[in-house]
């Protein structure tokens, strides 16, 4: 027992002859999503990633599609494979982040206004407006985040809620947006980010 237990360390420390070790590097660019892989950056400054690993999870718990971002972490391969995250850093200059969704019925203004690189954020405002009325509503709440597998720390980014007394307001990453009275929808609508 003793001796494969040498062993199984002694392979996870020792590199196979051919690979090369993993080194400390840092890519700046546009976050690319793919069903299998994604990117960071561009050209020979780019890393890429196992889209649903513990890399993607960290990245795009702080970073979204598109958004400018910086990556720190171990890298090896001809193809700089991102195998582990120290630090991500969404570069976006404002301190303060706009979204804005457009459905059939409102016009929703996420301001995030957390500083850079915050994983999750307490201080998000969310002002909905009606296409039909143009009533609006201001709301403060927060971002929401899937578990990483500690089931403690937080992954992949959701979306936002907030509450307006017993009425909930759920804007998902992917576009929805979802108005519930306690167990009853009051609105759900799927829209475009702009």
């Amino acid at each position: 027992m003793k001796t494969l237990l040498i062993a199984a360390v002694l392979v996870a420390v020792i590199p196979v002859h051919g690979q090369e070790t993993p080194k400390e590097a840092t890519a700046r660019g546009r976050v690319s999503i793919g069903t299998l892989d994604s990117s960071i950056g561009s050209g020979e400054n780019s890393f890429g990633f196992l889209t649903n690993s513990d890399v993607g999870r960290k990245i795009f718990a702080a970073c979204k599609v598109n958004d400018e971002c910086e990556v720190t972490g171990k890298v090896t391969g001809k193809y700089s494979q991102l195998i582990s995250v120290s630090r991500v850093r969404l570069l976006n200059s404002d301190a303060s982040q706009f979204n804005v969704l457009e459905t059939p019925s409102f016009i929703v203004r996420i301001e995030v206004r957390c500083p850079e690189g915050n994983v999750t954020c307490e201080d998000v405002i969310y002002e909905g407006t009606s296409r039909k009325t143009g009533k609006s509503i201001s709301l403060k709440g927060r971002t929401m985040h899937s578990r990483c597998a500690d089931g403690v720390t937080p992954c992949t980014f959701q979306g936002y809620t907030f509450n307006s007394g017993k009425i909930n307001y759920t804007v998902l990453q992917e576009g929805s947006l979802i108005v519930m009275d306690g167990d009853r929808t009051l609105v759900s609508e799927m829209g475009i980010w702009k």
